[in-house]
């Protein structure tokens, strides 16, 4: 069964890196997926973005990227990570050298998953921009045993209140910075909602109107199967 065994975030302003802690890796068929969100401004050194995710060293994948207007969406993840660790989680940025302003601002969210479909764990991104108070993206699921996963990014000119997990969505992680450059305001937050055979609409309420991003992707679920020769034996895939 695919279930969400833990969960954890971080940020930081005018940052060219983050550093966060996750509970220790345990179960079997094990994924992480990192959602970082992250706001530019005039003073972000030019081509900044994540080069490299990591737990304990361990380097994640990239996945999938959206931007507009300055706000940006990055989906990683890692495939069967190593049990235990002491869980030190890192975004390290490029484009930003000593002087060079960093992202506005950095934030990111980290789900352990288990029960994971190993040999194909996550699929194609489907990802939106927008600005108003309604962030969604709608992506086509493939079986109610999988689950899907998104990352939503916004900035705010004015007041940033706060965000609301649509319905049928657990959130993940949620996280808002408003003391960077130009007055700018900014949060990242993820959330999960089981999969459907059809079209799965993951949705946000913002308090105030904001330019955003999102990005949403399918956690596919390890399947019992029979092994041929071996007999009615279940085995998970």
């Amino acid at each position: 069964m695919l279930v969400v065994e833990s969960v954890a975030q971080g940020s930081a302003t005018d940052a060219t890196d983050l550093a966060w802690t996750h509970t220790p890796i345990t179960g079997i068929r094990r994924l992480m997926v990192v959602g970082v969100e992250w706001r530019e401004t005039i003073f972000s050194a030019s081509g900044i973005g994540p080069i490299e995710v990591s737990r304990d060293a361990t380097l994640f994948t990239f996945h999938a990227l959206v931007s507009s207007g300055g706000v940006n969406n990055e989906i990683w993840y890692l495939a069967n990570p190593p049990i235990g660790g002491a869980g030190n989680m890192s975004v390290v940025f490029t484009g930003a050298g000593i002087g060079e302003g960093g992202a506005g601002s950095l934030i990111a969210g980290s789900v352990h998953f288990t029960g994971v479909y190993l040999a194909n764990p996550i699929g194609t991104a489907a990802s939106a921009t927008g600005s108003s108070t309604t962030p969604s993206v709608a992506i086509t699921g493939n079986d109610a045993s999988n689950l899907i996963l998104d990352s939503m990014a916004a900035s705010y000119a004015g007041a940033i209140g706060a965000r609301t997990v649509g319905a049928g969505q657990t959130q993940r992680w949620d996280d808002q910075n408003t003391s960077f450059p130009l007055g700018l305001k900014a949060s990242g937050s993820g959330s999960t909602e089981q999969s459907t055979e059809g079209s799965v609409t993951m949705d946000w309420t913002l308090a105030n109107t904001g330019t955003w991003t999102v990005l949403a992707v399918e956690i596919f679920a390890g399947r019992m199967g029979i092994i041929p020769m071996r007999g009615v034996i279940p085995v998970l895939r």
